[in-house]
């Protein structure tokens, strides 16, 4: 059967679960994967619909707004003859200052009274963090090197930006989920052990490990539709939702599984005299 019709066929058809189960290892690794990319992709296209406006909003305010800043042997020069408070959209939130006479650094508490964000100083570029200042020193701009900060920069920025951000969520989740996928089979085969030895099926542990990573597919299907939601589970609620959700996939999948005395005894039984 295709990898790909396995997770419609797990959401509801409880009687093809004692085959996958049969599945190596790797099959069950790559099906962990599988969901894994699915709630990837829908939290990737949630996150762009969710800052991709914001954006696009602030790169065009600041090739709009902001003068044209010119890199050079290190110094920063402008157009601008008196220093600028630029206040971008309210979406973005916080002041650019833009000062290029300007040669001693702001501190902290000067830019979070000012209400600055971002201070563009003769030699350096000041970002104001929660806790902290970062210098951004201009010294690497050297020689006949000339750096400008314009709209066509700004427009460069926000396509580098649509060619790092997305696809590296999306890897370093599909990785997260896949991991965690893998890592929760272990604390729901332990259900699946309690149910098993309930129901008197004496199944392997390796089978109840591969049928506790099948079982997720609800949860991971409900986690994708979850990510176009506006607001999410507390984690303690979502895992006892989640433990809820796959114990009651893997008993209804243990029933599927033949009986110890319906089973075929093995060729070394047959063997014996």
């Amino acid at each position: 059967m295709s990898i790909f019709r396995e997770p419609i066929d797990c959401l509801y058809r409880f009687e093809t679960y004692p085959a996958r189960t049969e599945s190596s290892g790797l099959r069950t690794i790559a099906y962990a994967a599988l969901l894994a990319a699915v709630v990837a992709a829908c939290s990737t296209v949630a996150l762009y619909l969710q800052i991709a406006p914001t954006i696009r909003q602030a790169i065009d305010w600041a090739g709009r707004t902001i003068p044209e800043v010119s890199l050079e042997d290190g110094v920063a020069t402008t157009a601008a003859a008196e220093p600028l408070t630029l206040t971008p959209p309210s979406d973005v939130g916080g002041a650019i200052r833009i000062d290029t006479a300007r040669t001693e650094p702001p501190t902290h508490a000067e830019m979070a009274k000012e209400g600055w964000v971002v201070c563009l100083t003769k030699h350096a570029a000041y970002v104001k963090m929660h806790e902290r200042l970062d210098e951004y020193r201009y010294s690497h701009v050297r020689g006949k090197h000339v750096v400008r900060l314009d709209a066509s920069f700004f427009r460069s920025i926000g396509r580098l930006a649509s060619f790092t951000v997305y696809p590296g969520f999306f890897l370093f989740t599909c990785v997260m989920y896949t991991l965690w996928a893998l890592a929760a089979g272990f604390l729901y085969s332990v259900i699946g052990i309690v149910l098993s030895a309930v129901s008197g099926k004496g199944l392997s542990y390796e089978v109840l490990y591969k049928l506790a990573v099948f079982a997720q597919t609800p949860v991971m299907v409900l986690q994708a539709v979850l990510a176009f939601a506006p607001v999410s589970l507390a984690p303690v609620r979502a895992l006892a939702v989640a433990s809820l959700l796959v114990g009651a996939y893997i008993g209804l999948a243990i029933r599927h599984y033949p009986d110890p005395a319906q089973q075929p005894e093995s060729d070394s039984d047959d063997d014996q005299p």
